[in-house]
């Protein structure tokens, strides 16, 4: 097991529920963004079917060959990965039906990410995204002098209600929870028609 999967072992229930938050039917394309390790994938694939296919999106070449020998050991033959930044044209518009990130603030963060990512949605198609979030909550004195554990590093903003402005512009339906008592966050939506 990669050190990436030993430090996401405490998290799994946030991604279990962000997974359950994607509302995926049998068939659906999804698009795991930031997919390092591919520690979604198993969740993801249960979900889908084998009908269905799912897209690795990752910038870390080396994370990205754990993730490959994750499908070739479960001979998933619907699971593609790109090496590429969440910046670039890599889907066409409204071809998606959902698109996960976890642990991957930097992204979420990103105004010009958000805006391609939501590009690839099809109308109603669902986003949801989970991570760290120091700058508030009873454990942040606690969690901030821990490494965050995720490749794409920072926490949320000190301003997190404005992390989701953003979101806000682009999705309806928009929900934000806390969890791990304000450590860390799922938001969820659907693109705007």
């Amino acid at each position: 097991m990669h050190l990436h999967d030993i430090l996401q072992l405490p998290f799994e229930r946030l991604r279990a529920r962000a997974i359950d938050q994607l509302h995926l039917r049998l068939g659906a394309m999804v698009i795991d963004v930031g997919c390092g390790t591919g520690t979604s994938f198993p969740a993801l694939m249960h979900t889908i079917g084998p009908q269905g296919r799912v897209v690795g999106v990752e910038r870390n070449r080396s994370l990205l060959s754990h993730a490959q020998a994750k499908i070739d050991l479960a001979r998933w033959r619907n699971v593609d990965l790109i090496a590429a930044d969440a910046t670039t044209p890599l889907f066409a518009p409204e071809s998606v039906d959902a698109v996960l990130i976890v642990h991957a603030n930097n992204i979420v963060l990103s105004v010009l990410a958000i805006d391609q990512i939501i590009r690839w949605l099809r109308p109603e198609g669902r986003f949801v995204a989970a991570g760290t979030q120091i700058s508030y909550g009873v454990y942040r004195k606690l969690l901030e002098p821990t490494p965050i554990p995720s490749p794409h590093a920072p926490a949320t903003s000190p301003n997190d209600a404005e992390s989701w402005t953003h979101l806000r512009d682009a999705l309806h339906s928009l929900s934000v929870e806390e969890h791990f008592r304000g450590s860390m966050y799922l938001v969820s939506g659907m693109k705007k028609r």
